[in-house]
């Protein structure tokens, strides 16, 4: 065992809690001074013209012949395999490709405002 933990197993349950009181009042005191570090979120608008670019391929034109081709490609491995899920992937993925930018806005932008 390490010597951290020998000295924390030595402790009274009232030094453990004092000393886990004493780490959280830290914390604190250190998002108090320094409040830039819950902000840091809303930065990094550099990186919006590639999402741009990216969400409009894969919602446009482009994203619509990619899943019409795993839509297809899945019919006829399905039909290949005789098997059922063989047919429901390629549908899924077709689907899935399309509306990936919105689920992915929805789940990681859902708390910042634009």
């Amino acid at each position: 065992m390490s010597a951290m933990t020998q000295s924390v197993e030595g402790m009274s349950a009232q030094a453990k809690r004092t000393l886990v009181f004493a780490a959280a009042a830290f914390m604190v005191l250190i998002f108090m001074v320094m409040p830039d570090i819950a902000w840091a979120g809303n930065e990094g608008t550099e990186f919006d013209e590639i999402w741009d670019l990216l969400a409009g391929w894969v919602q446009g034109t482009l994203g619509r012949i990619i899943s019409l081709i795993m839509i297809i490609v899945g019919v006829v491995y399905g039909i290949r395999q005789q098997n059922i899920m063989a047919f429901v992937m390629g549908p899924a993925a077709g689907i899935g490709l399309y509306y990936s930018p919105s689920l992915i806005q929805g789940l990681v932008g859902a708390g910042i405002v634009l």
